[in-house]
């Protein structure tokens, strides 16, 4: 059972690692103006810092290193995706329902990242296939 939990944290990490890499890094200029487009402030340092926490935090989660504040960085990410991504309270009714869509889907996630918090905070090094003991104290 243990590949499983490690086969979880990687479908949960690729698609923070692969979309920092390639769209928040490597097509940084038009995500970019995607977000100004949306109203993100400070999307010039934003879109390069979230996509450098994606990578990190994807990272830190695949390899159970401070796998705590890895899945607490991606689910800050995916809250702050859902509130400035996806803002259907602010498209018009027929962008609404995609939107709505995409919001739950962040939303789930960031729900997801905080459970696996939990877990490496908890169980720490104990947790398969984890390089070593969480970032913070257990509480």
């Amino acid at each position: 059972m243990d590949a499983v939990f490690e086969i979880g944290r990687v479908m949960l990490a690729q698609m923070f690692i692969v979309g920092g890499l390639l769209f928040h890094l490597g097509q940084r200029e038009s995500a970019t103006e995607e977000a100004r487009s949306l109203g993100v402030p400070l999307a010039t340092v934003g879109v390069p810092l979230t996509g450098i926490g994606n990578v990190v935090g994807g990272i830190m989660v695949v390899l159970g290193f401070w796998g705590d504040i890895g899945a607490l960085i991606l689910a800050i990410n995916a809250f702050m995706f859902a509130v400035f991504m996806h803002p259907f309270w602010k498209v018009d009714a027929e962008a609404q329902d995609e939107e709505t869509q995409h919001f739950l889907k962040d939303m789930t996630i960031c729900g997801g990242l905080l459970v696996l918090f939990w877990v490496f905070n908890q169980v720490g090094a104990a947790a398969p296939l984890t390089l070593g003991e969480p970032f913070f104290e257990r509480f």
